[in-house]
């Protein structure tokens, strides 16, 4: 194990930054369960950095590439790379994949590779990264295995949304787009937005190939998608008071519907 460089030290202290993560091409996760996990991943991690005294963390993970560098550093010093209140005391450098589309630009529309291919999620605008990194979790839990976010969702790098995910962000294929106008009047891209106006829930039947579009915490679908004729619109039917669900919550309620669909079928 060796100790973390001037030059280091500044570069990942930079990382919780969105700037300097696309700047350098690398994040961090933290955790126990998150370093695990970009290790299994087979993404390419540059370093493990641990808080002095906690190396007994990693005693007996055979899963340890010996090519992979182990730095350690004082209490004060790792605690500029966390955003944890209270850190575990080890986090992974991360480099960006080369097989993930968002880690490099946007895409002007709906990935044509991808028509087709669903189930899939489609978060509009959903700015809150927590509920970002939930939506990941649960799609990875039902077997979802891309999820499109369109311009103005959170992002996906943000520790928060890591931290929620608990690991989804290796498994779920995720893609930035500006737009999904006009490939979104696509009949082989079946979408369903989840909307207060729409249909029952309880009544609805799915292929299991349906794209769920899901919207801003405040304002819901954006009128541009909600209105569009072929959006099929499906409500959750509750009984209570409250406005509305919190996003993450209606993600997991449609997932499992997809799910019991496919399965039932």
């Amino acid at each position: 194990m060796n100790p973390l460089s001037k030059i280091k030290q500044k570069r990942y202290s930079t990382l919780l930054h969105k700037k300097y993560r696309q700047e350098y091409k690398m994040f961090i996760v933290e955790g126990i369960k998150m370093v695990k996990e970009a290790l299994l991943s087979g993404w390419e991690v540059e370093g493990v950095l641990i808080e002095d005294g906690k190396i007994n963390i990693i005693n007996n993970w055979d899963f340890f590439s010996d090519s992979i560098p182990v730095y350690h550093c004082e209490s004060s010093v790792f605690r500029t790379f966390s955003a944890q209140v209270n850190p575990e005391g080890i986090l992974a450098v991360v480099n960006y994949p080369s097989n993930q589309p968002y880690f490099g630009q946007f895409e002007a529309g709906f990935p044509s590779c991808l028509i087709g291919q669903g189930p899939g999620f489609i978060l509009d605008n959903i700015q809150d990264p927590g509920n970002v990194g939930t939506i990941l979790r649960i799609a990875d839990w039902f077997g979802i295995r891309s999820a499109i976010c369109i311009e103005g969702t959170a992002d996906i790098l943000n520790p928060k949304t890591l931290r929620s995910s608990m690991g989804a962000i290796f498994r779920v294929k995720i893609n930035y787009v500006r737009s999904l106008i006009p490939e979104i009047l696509n009949p082989e891209l079946p979408l369903v937005a989840a909307d207060m106006s729409g249909e029952n829930l309880a009544s609805a039947i799915f292929s299991g190939k349906e794209w769920i579009i899901l919207g801003n915490e405040a304002n819901g679908i954006s009128e541009e998608i909600k209105d569009l004729p072929h959006v099929r619109r499906i409500r959750i039917e509750g009984r209570g008071m409250a406005e509305s669900l919190n996003v993450g919550v209606a993600a997991g309620i449609f997932a499992y519907e997809l799910f019991r669909n496919e399965s039932m079928g």
